[in-house]
């Protein structure tokens, strides 16, 4: 069997607030989630059955992005006078850590030093990486 599979998610329009605007009134951002997927799986005998997922994932906000490739792998035993016994176990998004990058990241600020005033600079925060989420597909 041969399979694809495709997940988008819309978050709808979501208010951008700072810190000087909480209620925001700067106007909206959106938020997407994309997944595709393709998947095989193989009958070996009348027993035993295995399959495999490869996907891409792709996650963004306005002016950040993070993307990965992950791997799901399974196999079952079946067994019993009615087929009625199933044993398995799977591996779940077997991939390298995800990690956001983009300009979304940066943010401007104000230098105060002594005698100079008004100096500005721009900071480039450094997203964590993390592991793909478990129920991503």
């Amino acid at each position: 069997m041969l399979g694809l599979s495709i997940m988008s998610m819309d978050f709808g329009n979501i208010p951008v607030t700072t810190t000087n605007m909480p209620e925001g009134g700067l106007g909206n951002f959106k938020v997407s989630m994309l997944n595709i997927g393709a998947s095989y799986a193989k009958g070996f005998t009348d027993h035993i059955f295995g399959g495999m997922n490869l996907k891409v994932i792709d996650e963004a906000i306005p002016n950040a992005k993070s993307a990965g490739v992950a791997l799901d792998a399974g196999i079952q035993y079946v067994a019993g006078k009615m087929n009625n016994v199933k044993f398995g176990i799977s591996l779940k998004n077997v991939g390298p850590k995800m990690q956001f990058t983009g300009d979304g990241l940066a943010f401007r600020t104000v230098i105060n030093n002594g005698s100079v005033s008004g100096n500005s600079l721009t900071v480039q925060e450094r997203s964590a990486a993390y592991e793909m989420h478990p129920s991503l597909m």
